[in-house]
């Protein structure tokens, strides 16, 4: 996606991940980014990512590079800009006990994950099995390492809530992510991701929704927005 400002020159180009930015094994040719970033510094462009991960698999993709750009993570709910917090947005706590009740015996059979701003939490015992599909064995393993495994997940373990995702057989996804709607339709927006998986967002957040709140924040007179087919995705 290309956003353009008022007198149509180019603002910031927004590319989300899997399929995109990332190869089959989940990775992208290091050199060839950094030599696009140089030409678009020497033009004052932003380069923006916006991806359903979260910032601590940004920070392993990327390393030092998360200096040099702009990251719309969790699907929208987090921005940030060059490493740092641009905007945040939690769910209530009500919303968080509603929804942990909703898959209460569920949470290992449907790969339940949390997602809050301390880090990610599954009952102790999940398995991922898709992860090979998407991560090298390297990536795989500090996936791991980062998951937080609790034997309960409580609402107070986590106050700020920014996501939920689960994974279900590929068969059945479009069905649960319906029902997941249906159930919820006030307050989430379930969407589904590939291989079975399902990010569960509160209503109105999304990649494109992240993308406007930062064309707010960095600059008032971007006005035009080219081909945006990525922000539909969930990569």
């Amino acid at each position: 996606m290309i956003v353009r400002g008022d007198n149509m020159t180019i603002k910031m180009v927004v590319t989300d991940m899997d399929g995109t930015l990332l190869d089959e094994k989940g990775e992208f040719d290091r050199s060839r980014l950094k030599n696009i970033l140089d030409e678009l510094d020497k033009r004052e462009i932003r380069f923006v990512v916006a991806t359903g991960n979260e910032i601590h698999r940004m920070h392993l993709l990327f390393g030092d590079l998360l200096e040099r750009v702009t990251l719309i993570v969790a699907n929208g709910a987090r921005i940030f800009d060059k490493n740092e917090v641009l905007l945040g947005t939690c769910w209530s706590q009500d919303l968080v006990a509603q929804v942990l009740s909703y898959f209460e015996g569920r949470e290992r059979d449907v790969h339940l994950v949390v997602t809050a701003e301390n880090g990610a939490f599954v009952k102790t015992g999940t398995i991922f099995p898709m992860i090979e599909k998407v991560m090298t064995a390297e990536m795989a393993q500090e996936f791991y390492r980062k998951i937080n495994f609790v034997e309960t997940l409580r609402p107070d373990d986590f106050p700020q809530v920014l996501k939920m995702s689960m994974v279900v057989n590929e068969q059945v996804a479009v069905q649960a992510t319906r029902q997941l709607n249906q159930d919820f339709a006030d307050t989430l927006n379930a969407v589904t991701s590939g291989y079975g998986a399902i990010d569960i967002l509160q209503k109105g957040i999304h990649k494109a929704w992240g993308v406007e709140q930062l064309m707010q924040k960095i600059d008032r007179t971007v006005s035009k927005i080219v081909n945006s087919d990525c922000c539909s995705g969930s990569g």
